[in-house]
């Protein structure tokens, strides 16, 4: 259970599980709250939406290179990449839920 590859493995697919949590949130809205959201976004986006959605994007990216890299390689190392492409996934899924939080806070 505590080969690196068994570790690896299991931290790879709970960052593709977040992922896909996040793609799926991204794709059940309805059309119609898409365009407000879009809308709105265009018309009363803050600075502080901004930071949070392109911190977030930096994150989700960083962290899909990261678990690109531990595929490719088997060693010890690649728990603590996986471990930190997760940690970087949640943190995105983080910003971007409090993103939400401040659309339907006004």
């Amino acid at each position: 259970m505590l080969d690196p590859r068994n570790m690896t493995l299991i931290l790879v697919v709970a960052a593709a599980f977040l992922l896909g949590g996040i793609i799926y949130i991204l794709v059940s809205a309805t059309p119609r709250e898409l365009q407000a959201f879009i809308i709105q976004h265009n018309m009363y986006q803050s600075i502080n939406e901004l930071i949070v959605v392109v911190v977030a994007y930096i994150f989700g990216a960083l962290s899909l290179i990261y678990m690109y890299s531990t595929m490719r390689k088997k060693s010890m190392e690649t728990i603590k990449t996986a471990g930190l492409a997760l940690l970087l996934l949640f943190i995105s899924l983080t910003m971007l839920s409090y993103l939400y939080y401040l659309k339907n806070a006004r």
